[in-house]
Order: structure tokens, then sequence, then C-alpha cells
């Protein structure tokens, strides 16, 4: 429907009235955060290299729409800052994926950033890393967390209760043990990437509190 990680993505997602946007946040060369799924700018701009290896300058000159249609020939790959502006504006609450690896004050920075804005009651931070989670943790009781796994398990509910005010976000939809097992545990589950109207009503008949989806146009029938 639209380029992943832009702006136009995260309006239309508003438009449509979804609840959150989510976006992937790499670091450049130059200490800057922006919104890039990939290690690299090769899949989704007219670009090619790693982003750690190129400057916000250099990066912002780059095309990341028209890969995906003509119509958005010159979307630009948009800032963190600019994502949580965008957010705000269409009253999307922000989810935001770190990979694991960046030291505290990297991450410091992207948890400032939200701070800065005052969006810190309504952001969520989600990461593979157990590491990366507990390091925002130390810095902020108020933003609640996501732990993402491809499946669950009972080490994972472990691992989400002990960083507190957070949640399993899986991939698959999870069975009815699993989820009366969370339930017993206080754990909440979200589940990702479904874009399936049936998948997703599965989901939530058994529970589920959150389905992160690429397909808007197909869900939206559910809000």
């Amino acid at each position: 429907m639209a380029p992943e990680n832009t702006l136009v993505a995260y309006r239309k997602a508003a438009q449509a009235g979804f609840w959150g946007a989510e976006t992937d946040i790499q670091l450049t060369k130059d200490g800057h955060w922006i919104c890039m799924h990939d290690d690299t700018v090769d899949r989704t701009t007219n670009g090619t290299g790693r982003v750690d290896q190129m400057t916000l300058e250099e990066i912002k000159k780059l095309d990341a729409g028209s890969w995906r249609g003509p119509q958005f020939a010159g979307e630009r790959v948009p800032t963190f800052e600019e994502y949580l502006l965008a957010c705000y504006a269409g009253g999307l609450v922000p989810y935001i994926e770190i990979k694991g690896g960046y030291p505290a004050e990297d991450l410091e920075r992207a948890v400032s950033a939200v701070y800065r804005l005052g969006m810190e009651w309504q952001s969520v931070f989600i990461s593979f890393s157990l590491d990366a989670l507990r390091l925002v943790r130390n810095m902020s009781s108020e933003l609640v967390l996501g732990l993402l796994r491809t499946g669950f398990s009972e080490e994972a509910l472990q691992d989400v209760m002990s960083l507190g005010n957070a949640f399993l976000d899986m991939g698959g939809i999870p069975t009815e043990e699993n989820m009366e097992l969370a339930r017993q545990l206080g754990v909440a589950i979200e589940v990702w990437t479904i874009n399936d109207v049936a998948a997703a009503w599965t989901a939530l008949s058994r529970g589920v509190t959150g389905i992160t989806t690429d397909a808007i146009a197909n869900l939206k029938s559910l809000l």
C-alpha cells in the first residue's frame, strides 16, 4: 500500500484508523537514528551501502519510495524524530523495533527523543534482543517493552516477566494452551506479522492484545 518505514506509510495508517505504527531504527555513521529495517539501504531506496557507513545527509538524498510505485517517487527516509512527530500528529502509538548490539549511550539517545517529545506514556520499544530491552528498562520504568520471539515458549514468558511492564510479541498464532499459561502468569501476548483476516480473527478470539500487519487494507475491516 505504501513504502515501508516512510512518512507516507504512517499517514496512511493513521487515515485508516489504526492504533499504532511499527518502525525499525538504525544508526547512521554520524550518530542519527533513522527508520530503516535493513542494515543496508539497498532494498528500499535507490542507493547502496550500509546505514552505519553513511551520514544522515547522504541517506536523506535517497529516494525511498519509487521501488513501491511511481506515485511515491521522492519519498525520503525519515529520521526517528520525524517518525515520532508523524505518530503524534496521526494519533498513532509508536512501536519502535531496536536491534541488538547497540551500546547504552546510543539507545539512550532514542529513549531521550521519546521523552523530549513527551511521548513516553504512549511509546513501545520492541526487540529480539533481551539485553537491549534490559538497557532500555534501566533508563525508563514508564516505557512499555515487547520481547520479540519467532514463537511461543515458557522461557520467553519468564523473560517478559523479568522486564516488567512488558509483553511477548511472537510470530504466528498462539494455541489456546499457550494463552492459558500466559494468562496464569499475567503476560499479554501480541503477534506478528498477520496479513490474513481469518488468521487475525483466530488470534483475537484466543485473546491476543495486538496484531502487527503489513496489509492495512486487508485488516481494516477488523477496526
